[in-house]
């Protein structure tokens, strides 16, 4: 199954916010419908081609942009592929590997809204790399020089420069910017949300939040409980996030520590929505809980389950797919306006067998039939089928 899990789009500023603040566990408390119309109301196919050039593994991060397609493939090995629009493979970007434009862990890919490449940062070989999307290499730089610190997410901004967030420092700091502005030839040549302090515990880094919504940037480091919002005076509060009674001291949020598990994942942010994961020690299962957050309205509630394709072993709670009917959508990060679901033909064949799709109350049955077409005149090892659903 594969999610595409990167937001490219541009900057611009806006007044400064006013903070909210969300107690989480109320949202554990309340339950409603929620389905995936809530926040879409489209969805187009790509079915990908498949050769021997082109095969994907059982894992894949597909970024769609309006002329592209990039699939970041984990396993069984690291590779970029990049196909058009229409699903035809086009070529490689890199290669794994330790020598100039290679990579051993692709820990973040970002898309340039204004030319065709990408950049890549590689955590393990401390390396930040540009490609084109024809696959060569523009240029690369140590990390662990320019920064002397691992990458915690990137993007690009709409002048085509790009936007670092930081791990913080182990050890004492003293004015360390968290993010930093890169030009084309990867220079730093702006700063932003400086500290003086250092990584409580040891404590610090995990899988923060960094995105943008209507052009403009926002962050949370993933131990702590304040979302930013870039503001004209710089980064200023937007979200408070706790579980009340279960809180940890001020800024922290989530904690590990002997049996006592708390886990806040702000999966992504829509016009109308924030939605989380959240895992509390208390639950009986280790399977992670929506808690959706209705920004202009405050409501705060977590979403009913309800029946519908069997999913994969190991799954989390998804968002009920009531566009074309299939498998559940992953509230995941999104990028250009879409939210995108890529699962194999397998488990789309299972869905046949099982008829749940047809059973299903659907808003588009002009698109389930074009998907059922698609995955009768699929093989089962073919390449995926992209679910692109186009977000309101």
């Amino acid at each position: 199954m594969f999610f595409s899990l990167i937001i490219l789009t541009s900057c611009h500023q806006e007044k400064k916010t006013s903070l909210t603040t969300i107690d989480m566990l109320d949202g554990l408390k309340n339950q409603r419908e929620f389905n995936l119309s809530e926040i879409a109301d489209d969805v187009e196919y790509v079915k990908l081609e498949t050769n021997d050039s082109c095969l994907l593994g059982d894992y894949c991060q597909a970024i769609v942009t309006p002329s592209h397609i990039i699939c970041n493939q984990f396993r069984p090995s690291k590779d970029i592929l990049v196909f058009d629009r229409k699903g035809r493979f086009l070529n490689h970007v890199g290669r794994e590997g330790e020598g100039p434009g290679e990579y051993v862990w692709i820990s973040y890919l970002a898309v340039n809204p204004l030319r065709p490449e990408i950049i890549i940062a590689d955590n393990t070989l401390h390396r930040l790399s540009r490609f084109s999307l024809s696959g060569s290499l523009i240029n690369e730089v140590s990390t662990e020089k320019l920064f002397g610190q691992n990458i915690a997410g990137l993007c690009f901004d709409a002048s085509g420069n790009i936007q670092i967030l930081l791990q913080r420092p182990m050890e004492e700091v003293t004015r360390f910017a968290l993010i930093r502005t890169l030009d084309y030839s990867l220079k730093v040549i702006g700063e932003f949300m400086y500290i003086s302090t250092h990584t409580e515990d040891g404590v610090g880094s995990g899988w923060p939040s960094f995105y943008r919504l209507n052009g403009i940037l926002h962050f949370r480091e993933y131990w702590r409980d304040t979302i930013y919002q870039l503001n004209p005076n710089g980064f200023e509060p937007k979200y408070r996030l706790f579980f009340s009674e279960l809180a940890q001291p001020a800024p922290l949020v989530n904690r590990n520590e002997r049996d006592i598990y708390n886990q806040l994942l702000l999966q992504f942010e829509v016009s109308d929505y924030l939605i989380f994961y959240v895992s509390l020690p208390e639950q009986k299962t280790n399977d992670d809980i929506i808690v959706v957050y209705q920004k202009e309205t405050g409501e705060l509630f977590r979403p009913k389950p309800k029946n519908c394709c069997t999913l994969p072993k190991g799954y989390p709670q998804l968002i009920h797919n009531d566009i074309d009917g299939f498998l559940p959508v992953s509230p995941a990060p999104t990028q250009d306006g879409f939210l995108v679901a890529t699962y194999g033909l397998i488990y789309l064949k299972q869905c046949l067998v099982d008829g749940c799709p047809l059973k299903a109350e659907i808003k588009f049955p002009d698109k389930r039939k074009e998907l059922i077409d698609l995955i009768n005149n699929s093989k089962d090892d073919d390449n995926p089928i992209l679910q692109i659903f186009h977000l309101k």
